[in-house]
C-alpha cells in the first residue's frame, strides 16, 4: 500500500544518496586566493606555495556511506606521497543539504586523522542543521566571529549567540530566534579573537586566514625589504603605515605624498563599518586599516519573483545582511579608482554597478583615509598629477592581476 510505497521510495532515496560522490569540486590555494588584496611579492608567495592549501566543495546529503567515500579521500591527500603537503583543507558545505550524526563521526575522525599529518581541516558555508551536527562532534572548536555575524543575520538572538561561549560580540538589535536555528550548547569552542580558527562563514574567509599563514611562514624572512615587513606589520597589529612605506609599496618617489596631503582632506580614527561617501568622485588612499569594497541588495532585491513564476534569492547575497564582498583593501593601496576615473571620462554604465566603500572589521580597530576628490586632482600641479596617474595605473592593473586569483 502507501506505506510499503513511501518505505521503498525513502530506500531508494538513502541507497542513491550513499552512491553520490561527496565532492562535486575541488581546486588549490595556487588557483584561488581570498578577497583581501595582497601585494604582488605575496601573490609570489602564494602561487608558489599555494598547492599547501586544498578546498573542497561539498555537495548533498551526507550519510554513513558518502562520509566514507570522504573520509578515503582524506587519507589520499594527506598520507603517502603527499604526506606534510597539504597543510590546509577547507571543507565547503556550501550545496550540502544534510549530515546526519553518524556521517559527522566519521567527518570528526577524518579531522582527527588529517590533524596528525600536519593537515589542519577547516569548515565554510555550513547551514544551521550542518553547523549543529559538526559541532556537537567537536569536528571544529574554534569559529570566526563571521560565523556569528552569518547566525545572527539568519535570525539567531543574542542568548542563542552566548550559549556558545562566545564573548565580546555586539548582541543589540537582534530579532528572535528562528525556530530553525537551534544550537547546542558547549564549552569546548576557543574564544573569538583567540587567532586559531577552524570555522568560517564563507570560502574567501577561510582562504584568506590559510593565505595569512602561508605568508607569515613563506614569505617575510629576515632578508625582506624593510617596507614590506613594515606593511606586513601594518596589516597584523593595525599600526599605521608612513608615508615612506605607502611610496615604496607604489613606487612614488620620496616625498609624493607629503605634496599630496595638502590636496587631501584626512579622516582619522573612522570606526568600523563607516561608510565612504563624496559629493563628488574621490580617491581614498589607505593608511591604516582596511576598507571592504562591497555590493549590497535590499530586502526586496534579494528575492527573485519574475511576476510570480518562481522564488528564489540572488545568488551571492545569502550572507551577511544582503552583503557580498568583492575585495577587501589593505594599507597602501586607494579606494575608489574604477568610478574616480570613469566619471572623468567615458562615464558610468549606472552609478549602482559600482561596490560601496565601508570601513572593514578586520586589519585594525580603526582606519585613516586620505580623500583626494575630483576637484582637489585638477588643482594638483601637472608632474604630481602625472606620478599618481603612473602609479594608479600600475594599482588598477594589479587589481585585476589580484582578481584573476580570487575564489
Amino acid at each position: 500500500g502507501i506505506g510499503t510505497g513511501l518505505a521503498l521510495s525513502i530506500f531508494i532515496f538513502l541507497v542513491q544518496s550513499s552512491h553520490t560522490e561527496p565532492v562535486s569540486g575541488v581546486t588549490n590555494g595556487k588557483r584561488s586566493v581570498g578577497r583581501t588584496k595582497r601585494p604582488v611579492w605575496e601573490l609570489q608567495t602564494l602561487y608558489k606555495e599555494g598547492d599547501r592549501i586544498l578546498l573542497l566543495f561539498l555537495q548533498g546529503y551526507l550519510f554513513f556511506g558518502s562520509a566514507d567515500r570522504l573520509a578515503k579521500m582524506f587519507l589520499t591527500v594527506t598520507t603517502g606521497p603527499r604526506e606534510g603537503q597539504v597543510q590546509y583543507c577547507i571543507l565547503s558545505f556550501a550545496r550540502v543539504v544534510f549530515i546526519d550524526a553518524s556521517a559527522a563521526q566519521q567527518v570528526k575522525a577524518s579531522v582527527d586523522k588529517a590533524a596528525r599529518s600536519g593537515c589542519q581541516v577547516l569548515f565554510c558555508r555550513m547551514n544551521e542543521q550542518v553547523y549543529n551536527e559538526l559541532s556537537v562532534v567537536k569536528a571544529f572548536r574554534s569559529p570566526d566571529h563571521s560565523v556569528y555575524q552569518a547566525l545572527r543575520a539568519r535570525g539567531a538572538d543574542a542568548n542563542d549567540i552566548m550559549q556558545l561561549g562566545v564573548t565580546g560580540i555586539d548582541t543589540a538589535g537582534v530579532n528572535s530566534i528562528d525556530p530553525h536555528v537551534t544550537r547546542r550548547a558547549t564549552e569546548d569552542f576557543n574564544a573569538v579573537g583567540s587567532g586559531i580558527h577552524d570555522a568560517f562563514d564563507t570560502e574567501s574567509d577561510a582562504l584568506d586566514y590559510c593565505n595569512d599563514k602561508l605568508v607569515d611562514q613563506y614569505c617575510y624572512t629576515p632578508r625582506v625589504d624593510w617596507f614590506k615587513i613594515a606593511y606586513r606589520q601594518a596589516c597584523l597589529t593595525g599600526s599605521r603605515l608612513d608615508e615612506a612605506c605607502f611610496e615604496a609599496m607604489g613606487g612614488l618617489p620620496e616625498g609624493t605624498l607629503g605634496r599630496l596631503r595638502p590636496f587631501c582632506v584626512v579622516h582619522d580614527r573612522m570606526e568600523h563599518y563607516t561608510v565612504l561617501e563624496g559629493l563628488e568622485p574621490t580617491l581614498w588612499f589607505i593608511m591604516r586599516g582596511a576598507i571592504a569594497q562591497l555590493d549590497k541588495l535590499s530586502e526586496e532585491d534579494l528575492l527573485v519573483s519574475d511576476g510570480g513564476q518562481f522564488a528564489a534569492e540572488v545568488k551571492g547575497f545569502s550572507g551577511r545582511g544582503g552583503k557580498r564582498l568583492r575585495c577587501r583593501l589593505t594599507p597602501g593601496h586607494v579606494a575608489g579608482k574604477v568610478s574616480f576615473f570613469l566619471d572623468r571620462g567615458v562615464g558610468l554604465v549606472d552609478k549602482e554597478i559600482i561596490p560601496f566603500l565601508q570601513v572593514s572589521s578586520r586589519i585594525a580597530g580603526y582606519a585613516e583615509v586620505w580623500a583626494l576628490t575630483t576637484s582637489k586632482w585638477n588643482d594638483m600641479p601637472l608632474d604630481l598629477r602625472a606620478l599618481l596617474l603612473d602609479a594608479l595605473i600600475s594599482h588598477m592593473a594589479d587589481d585585476r592581476q589580484h582578481s584573476y586569483l580570487t575564489e
